[in-house]
C-alpha cells in the first residue's frame, strides 16, 4: 500500500522539498529492510498477548508418542501453546501487504503461498487439538504424506504459474 501510494504520488514527491525523503520507498532495498523490521517489531508487540489468548482458549498441544520413553521426555511440554504460525503468518502478510508492489506477480504468488501453507498447519494443528472430541482413534492431524502432497502439489501449481 505505501509503495503504490509513493507511485501514485511520483510527481508531487519529485517536486517537493517536503515530500522528498519519501523517494527512499521506491527503492526495493529500503522496503526489504523496513519490512524484515516491520515485522520483527509485530512478532515482538503481539507475542505476549498472543501467547496469553492461546493458553486462555485452553489451544495447547499434549504431545503423546507411541513410545512410553519419548512421552516422558515430552511431559513438560504439556499444554505448550500451539498454533504459533498464525503470528509469524501475520507478520509476514502485513509488512507485505504494506512495504511490497502488489502490481508484482510474484508477489502475489508469495502471498498466496503464504497463505495456502498458513492454512495447511492450521487445518493440521486444528485437527491435533480437536482430536479428543472426535470418535476415538481419530486422527492426530495430517499424515506425513498428506502434507507432503499438499506441499506438491502447491510446489507444481506455482511451477505452471511462473513458466
Amino acid at each position: 500500500m505505501i509503495y503504490l501510494l509513493v507511485q501514485y504520488l511520483e510527481e508531487a514527491i519529485d517536486n517537493s522539498a517536503v515530500l522528498g525523503p519519501l523517494g527512499v520507498f521506491r527503492w526495493v532495498e529500503f522496503r526489504a529492510i523496513l519490512s524484515i523490521v516491520l515485522s520483527f517489531l509485530i512478532v515482538v508487540l503481539f507475542a505476549k498477548r498472543t501467547i496469553r489468548w492461546l493458553v486462555k482458549q485452553k489451544i495447547g498441544d499434549n504431545p503423546s508418542f507411541d513410545h512410553k520413553e519419548l512421552d516422558q521426555l515430552m511431559k513438560q511440554k504439556a499444554n505448550t501453546p500451539t498454533m504459533g504460525g498464525i503470528l509469524i503468518a501475520f507478520a509476514i502478510f502485513v509488512s507485505t501487504i504494506l512495504l511490497a508492489n502488489l502490481d508484482s506477480f510474484y508477489v502475489i504468488m508469495a502471498l498466496v503461498c503464504l497463505i495456502y501453507l498458513f492454512l495447511v498447519g492450521f487445518v493440521d494443528d486444528w485437527l491435533k487439538l480437536t482430536t479428543a472430541r472426535r470418535k476415538p482413534g481419530s486422527r492426530h492431524g495430517f499424515y506425513s504424506g498428506e502434507k507432503l502432497l499438499l506441499q506438491l502439489g502447491l510446489a507444481v501449481i506455482l511451477g505452471l504459474f511462473i513458466h
